[in-house]
């Protein structure tokens, strides 16, 4: 027979406090059930290319390979650079290990010669486990995108939008080519560069910091923050280049997830010479290449984790709804140094939850706050709150 719930006369309380618990059993389910977004532990559109005496030897040596790449792509992007040279491979045995499952794409036979796409999603504890062993540092917690709006400064004019901007072009090329394609821990996105882009800033409002034009552009493209990078070049005889100078300002949301007052500390700049034999193209594209790489390293060693230092906290979630409680409780689950929580107190518009995390807790702050979960400490109250965060509402400030 089914369960009596309570029946008609059951408190409202009573009822959604077995809604509750009938969807917290059903947030148990795996990710996979529900099509949940992306791990950064998989890695996607690794290429399979390989030949044998026949399709399915071919098909054979090629996954093992293209394993292989996946798995180095994975590590590449956990781990920071100085470390790359020592990250390891991995027995046939071990990889097996390592990969929780992988699916094919874009399958092709003929002449014994197999081509694919492939996608692995790798076990976290095991991968984990791989670095450790190795002593090499690596962070888990992506960032939510960060848009670049490269302006060239020429001969006292701002150029953003306009054409010819090789400083433009040079961004668009090394996100182009980023080996992670746009899957690494922060992902920096290009803007288009159409009319409706004009529309919203101009490359003087930019280089300003217009915080209502930055903040409006941000939110065009989904992205948390805004990175100006201002190339102010050299001319020598001929009209080329030989030397930039590069401003960065980054506008937006600060790392912890609170907003930033005021420019201090909030410009870097640097100077890059040209090498010898090397084209103003690729020179840009070297430049823009080392400050992607620069504040992506910065954004790793931020978020290294130890799982030396583990930490308990209690904290209430007050939610409106049961929808809310839903997305609250799924964002939670991906927040990289959450290694388990608890329901301790469940009532119809708040929740108390024990939280056991590793890493200290302005990482924790950070990783929630790319979760758009707020976490902040309220002293009217003594205790930690943890509140949903609305990814379009940035208070655009500069870092």
């Amino acid at each position: 027979m089914p369960q009596n719930l309570g029946g008609r006369h059951a408190t409202p309380i009573a009822v959604f406090a077995v809604i509750l618990g009938m969807a917290f059993g059903l947030c148990a389910i795996p990710d996979s059930a529900f099509g949940a977004e992306k791990s950064v532990f998989d890695v996607e559109g690794v290429a399979v290319d390989a030949r044998a005496q026949d399709e399915l030897a071919a098909k054979a040596r090629g996954l093992a390979a293209a394993k292989q790449k996946a798995l180095q792509l994975l590590l590449m992007r956990l781990s920071p650079g100085a470390d790359h040279d020592r990250l390891p491979d991995a027995t046939p045995k071990a990889l097996d290990e390592l990969v929780r499952d992988f699916s094919l794409a874009a399958e092709r036979f003929g002449g014994g010669r197999y081509l694919a796409k492939l996608t692995v999603r790798f076990n976290p504890s095991a991968v984990r486990n791989l670095l450790r062993d190795q002593d090499i540092p690596f962070a888990e917690t992506k960032s939510l995108p960060v848009l670049v709006l490269p302006v060239y400064r020429l001969h006292g004019t701002d150029l953003l939008w306009d054409n010819p901007n090789p400083w433009f072009d040079a961004w668009r090329r090394v996100l182009k080519e980023d080996p992670q394609g746009g899957d690494g821990l922060l992902p920096l996105v290009s803007p288009r560069g159409d009319l409706s882009d004009l529309t919203v800033i101009s490359a003087a409002q930019a280089s300003n910091g217009d915080a209502a034009k930055l903040k409006t552009i941000a939110r065009k493209y989904k992205a948390v923050s805004v990175l100006v990078a201002i190339a102010t070049p050299r001319i020598i005889q001929g009209g080329s280049s030989d030397a930039l100078s590069v401003s960065v300002s980054q506008f937006g949301r600060e790392l912890d997830g609170a907003p930033s007052n005021g420019r201090d500390g909030a410009t870097t700049i640097k100077q890059f010479g040209i090498h010898k034999d090397e084209t103003s193209q690729d020179f840009f594209a070297r430049v823009a290449r080392q400050l992607f790489t620069s504040v992506e390293e910065a954004w790793k060693k931020t978020n290294f984790l130890s799982e030396s230092v583990e930490q308990n906290l209690m904290i209430t979630a007050p939610f409106p709804g049961l929808k809310e409680w839903l997305i609250l409780r799924r964002r939670l689950d991906g927040v990289a140094p959450v290694r388990h929580f608890d329901i301790a107190k469940l009532s119809i518009h708040q929740a108390t939850l024990a939280v056991r995390f590793i890493g200290d807790l302005g990482q924790l702050k950070i990783a929630m706050a790319q979760r758009n979960l707020d976490l902040s400490y309220s002293r009217d109250d003594d205790q930690w709150v943890m509140q949903l965060r609305d990814a379009r509402q940035n208070n655009l400030t500069p870092k």
